[in-house]
């Protein structure tokens, strides 16, 4: 029985792989699409200051190419493959269903998103190999670790903040993950958290000297653009700063011209996608455009740079209005989960615009020039999202109120509760100090679909429960 059980397992992964190997095949010699590049694709190539390193790295491998952008994609193609397929290998080996590592890779490929990302010299298609890696990891984690494993995560963890800061997310998930492993393997945590943090602290400790290597200025951060536009949102109430203080001149600024209407503008809006897209693009804009050359003439008069200053300010109206600061988060996330792009309601943000304009700060919302899904695709997107969001819940309490139970889902239950929790912490990070981009949401993918396999395997196995339960009571 062993024998023949280990012998599925190999079959079974071979065929992961020549699936995997055949689909980047096909997608190499038969590109899809163009290799898409927009704005934020130039910052990748040019190595921008205020981005992570790790992406234009790997757009560095790909120079000597006669197409540097055509062949960093196919490196994307293969590099997300390769994490696919050892997703799905572990899982099946580790579950003991090779049939689970199978149907892992077909939802792994079939996002449309995916795609997107893989074609697009953006940081997600990177981001989502690494958040495959970091799942393999997080399995081996909890079906009997090495301590290897746990090394092997907190490089996984590193290598996810190096291409996008909200792997810091995962930070706090780390530990919550060594101790959950720990528990149900009947093992002491502390040398897994050590082994952990070690791997973080070596990745991100190489991410900084390989930038210091090649940049002679220091990295750049945009988190003062980011609470800067934040403290937009929300009143503050009058300066801190003496009347002649040029600091009280953009407190004015925030307080009383442009974003002081766009709040308005924000709160007579119907709550929803439409309340929604419009704090989406006034804090894109406050970010990076408003009053830009203003802000950076008063910066000049004090003696900082820009981005100091928008800091400063920032953190001084938060401090002054904590509350207001705080229900920013809760609404970015709220949002994530409202595909505003992709449902009938691109036609209502669409109209209301048109009916309601000109909008404050020189009417910077623009419309939704992307494609939009009609009926019944929208209802389905909207449905899924809510009845993912309410599973997604339901599965975390049921992780948590088991995880004491020695049965034999218990692994499988805990995998997708920590799934489940790693996806709402980086949600809730993007958020937090980010606007709500159904990009965000899209990268995390892999989560998704390790959670939905996860699941399945959990009901597979309450139900081999429930039958031994009835044979045993025919028996006696």
């Amino acid at each position: 029985m062993g024998k023949a059980s280990s012998r599925a397992d190999e079959n079974g992964g071979l065929i992961i792989i020549a699936l995997a190997l055949v689909l980047a095949v096909i997608q190499t010699a038969f590109p899809l699409v163009d290799v898409n590049f927009s704005s934020d694709s130039a910052d990748y190539v040019q190595a921008a200051a205020y981005r992570g390193f790790a992406y234009p790295f790997f757009l560095d491998l790909f120079d000597g190419f006669a197409d540097p952008l055509r062949a960093a994609v196919v490196g994307q193609i293969w590099v997300f493959s390769a994490a696919a397929c050892l997703l799905s290998v572990t899982l099946a080996r580790a579950t003991g269903h090779p049939r689970a590592g199978l149907v892992l890779l077909g939802i792994l490929i079939i996002n449309p998103m995916t795609f997107y990302f893989n074609y697009s010299i953006l940081s997600e298609s990177l981001f989502q190999s690494a958040t495959c890696v970091y799942l393999a990891c997080l399995v081996q984690a909890i079906h009997g670790p090495k301590p290897w494993h746990f090394a092997a995560l907190g490089m996984t963890v590193g290598a996810m903040i190096a291409i996008r800061p909200v792997g810091f997310a995962l930070l706090p998930i780390l530990i919550v993950v060594v101790l959950c492993a720990s528990y149900i393997n009947g093992r002491r945590p502390w040398a897994g958290l050590a082994l952990a943090v070690l791997g973080v602290t070596f990745v991100l400790l190489a991410d900084r000297a390989a930038y210091d290597l090649r940049h002679d200025e220091p990295r750049e951060s945009v988190l003062g653009n980011v609470v800067f536009a934040k403290s937009a949102m929300f009143a503050a109430g009058p300066s801190p700063y003496a009347p002649d203080d040029p600091r009280t001149d953009v407190w004015i600024i925030l307080e009383e011209e442009g974003p002081a209407d766009a709040r308005e503008a924000i709160s007579r809006a119907p709550f929803g996608p439409v309340s929604f897209f419009l704090m989406h693009s006034y804090e894109a804009s406050l970010m990076f455009l408003y009053e830009k050359d203003r802000l950076q003439s008063i910066a000049d008069r004090i003696g900082i740079p820009k981005t100091e200053l928008m800091a400063e300010i920032g953190s001084k109206r938060i401090l002054a209005n904590p509350t207001g600061f705080l229900r920013l988060p809760l609404q970015h996330y709220v949002a994530l989960w409202q595909p505003f792009y992709h449902a009938v309601t691109a036609n209502d943000i669409t109209a209301y615009i048109a009916q309601n304009g000109p909008f404050p700060m020189d009417n910077a919302l623009g419309y939704i020039t992307r494609d939009v899904f009609d009926p019944p695709y929208a209802r389905l997107i909207h449905s899924a999202l809510a009845i993912g969001w309410l599973a997604s819940i339901l599965i975390l309490a049921a992780s948590i109120l088991w995880l004491r139970q020695n049965w034999a889902g218990r692994q499988i239950l805990t995998l997708a509760g920590l799934g489940v929790l790693s996806l709402h912490a980086l949600l809730f990070l993007s958020a937090t100090l980010s606007i709500a981009s159904v990009r965000y949401l899209a990268a995390l993918w892999p989560i998704v679909a390790v959670v939905i396999c996860a699941s399945f395997l959990v009901v597979l196995k309450l139900y081999d429960r429930r039958k031994k339960h009835a044979r045993r009571s025919l028996e006696i």
